[in-house]
């Protein structure tokens, strides 16, 4: 099915083979995009911050359905698909359907963000699934300046379903004599305050060679109240960056943190494992740092009561504190 992730499984797979290569059509590419009720809106940031909820996610396709939006049809018919085995003749009916949509209309529904120069591509072939869940457009990644904190209102009026945002630092940019790289430095501080913020549910910020500071503000910021994902992965943050968050009341919903290679030691394990606000954590990488058996057994005897997915690999655990961890 394609719940849970942006390109999904089995349909959003068969149809980037579909796809890719094809003509998108190119109608209506004036960056206008789909105009929004004041209830379309309101209904797609609910199910931005409530994604799994089928019924809600229903009742806005029968909304976009009616007031004659093929979005619609493409929300009803990602959640129709799942219900059948992948040799279905119903399924194969509707993959075709779904594919239909998206070649038709991706352009069209993703036009907002053409004016800020973002797209999602694939080995550089537009494919819009790429930034898409459950058939919404859910997820933008931002490399260059000018579009957030500074054009925050449009943005999130242009994709009203935004509940997912990755960072990077700069694009590459071919001038036709090579490839010009554009970097670029964003203002966390200034973006996790922002009050649509409130319905981020994923932000990833690895790689971007983020800062102590940055960390705390991250940490602070009541708009990130219902963040449920934090990646924080290759930046050389240290210890303190890890009992920062292990100490922030603000991300008591975090489900899976990310800190793979941020130079992490066992004191960090420690704060992680021991941390009263991070009790609803599943998933743990805190692969790629300079744990040892401490580090581990600290982890296994911790409060981290519903961890059930923890990538300790690239770490000097050794035998001792794998069987440490077994043992817990």
């Amino acid at each position: 099915t394609m719940g849970g992730s942006f390109l999904g499984g089995g349909l959003a797979g068969a149809v980037l083979v579909l796809l890719v290569g094809r003509h998108f059509d190119r109608s209506g590419l004036l960056n206008s995009g789909p105009k929004r009720s004041q209830e379309e809106l309101d209904l797609f940031r609910q199910v931005a911050k409530d994604p799994d909820n089928a019924p809600l996610r229903l009742k806005l396709a029968g909304l976009l359905e009616k007031n004659g939006d093929p979005m619609g049809e493409f929300i009803r018919i990602d959640h129709e698909v799942s219900a059948f085995a992948p040799n279905d003749a119903r399924r194969t009916k509707l993959d075709e359907r779904w594919g239909e949509l998206l070649e038709k209309n991706g352009r069209v529904w993703l036009s907002p963000l053409k004016r800020y120069g973002l797209e999602p591509k694939i080995a550089g072939t537009f494919f819009p699934y790429l930034w898409m869940e459950h058939g919404i457009l859910s997820k933008v990644e931002i490399d260059r300046a000018g579009i957030l904190p500074e054009r925050a209102d449009e943005l999130f009026t242009n994709v009203p379903g935004l509940n997912t945002l990755e960072f990077r630092d700069g694009q590459s940019i071919y001038t036709g004599s090579g490839w010009k790289e554009i970097p670029y430095d964003p203002d966390i501080p200034a973006i996790v305050k922002l009050p649509w913020m409130e319905q981020i549910l994923n932000l990833d910020v690895s790689s971007i060679k983020l800062t102590q500071n940055e960390v705390d503000a991250i940490a602070s910021s009541s708009a990130l109240k219902n963040l449920r994902s934090l990646n924080l992965n290759y930046n050389p943050l240290g210890d303190e960056a890890a009992a920062r968050i292990a100490r922030s009341s603000t991300l008591q919903k975090l489900h899976t943190l990310e800190m793979r290679s941020c130079k992490l030691t066992d004191e960090a394990a420690r704060s992680l494992a021991n941390s009263i606000d991070l009790g609803h954590l599943k998933s743990l990488n805190l692969g790629g740092n300079e744990l040892t058996a401490a580090g581990a057994a600290a982890i296994g005897s911790g409060q981290l009561a519903e961890l059930t997915s923890l990538n300790l690999d690239g770490n000097a655990i050794g035998a001792e504190g794998a069987a440490r961890l077994m043992s817990s």
